[in-house]
This record gives C-alpha cells, sequence and structure tokens, in this order.
C-alpha cells in the first residue's frame, strides 16, 4: 500500500502541470483514479479486519513503560 500511495503522489503533482500534453495527462488521471479507489477498497478491507480480530492482549510480565 505504501508503493502505492508513493506512486500517486508524482503522478498527482505532474498531471497538473500546465502545459502538459494530453497524450500524458490523461493516462496519468486514469492511473491515479484507479490507484485511489484501489487503496480505499484495501484501507476497508484492512480495518473490517482488524475489527473483527482485534490484536492479542499484551503480557502480564511487560513494564508498565512499554505498555504505553
Amino acid at each position: 500500500m505504501a508503493i502505492l500511495v508513493l506512486a500517486m503522489l508524482p503522478a498527482g503533482v505532474v498531471m497538473v502541470q500546465q502545459g502538459l500534453d494530453r497524450s500524458l495527462q490523461n493516462p496519468l488521471f486514469v492511473f491515479h483514479k484507479n490507484v485511489g479507489v484501489l487503496l480505499l477498497m484495501l484501507v476497508i478491507a484492512r480495518a473490517v479486519y482488524r475489527w473483527r480480530h482485534p490484536p492479542a492482549a499484551l503480557p502480564a510480565e511487560l513494564p508498565g513503560w512499554q505498555r504505553r
């Protein structure tokens, strides 16, 4: 997911440049939109998974300063 977000940043910046040729701008827009939808679905899937599978409790022998 991080690689997709990092790929979207330059694509978003480049596609809004003034004077950019439409033959490059249109594929960048499609890429940016499709990857954004994919990332939204992945974030929702991860949130649902975390909601259905909560993390395990911390061990009792863990010092208090590590519990924060």
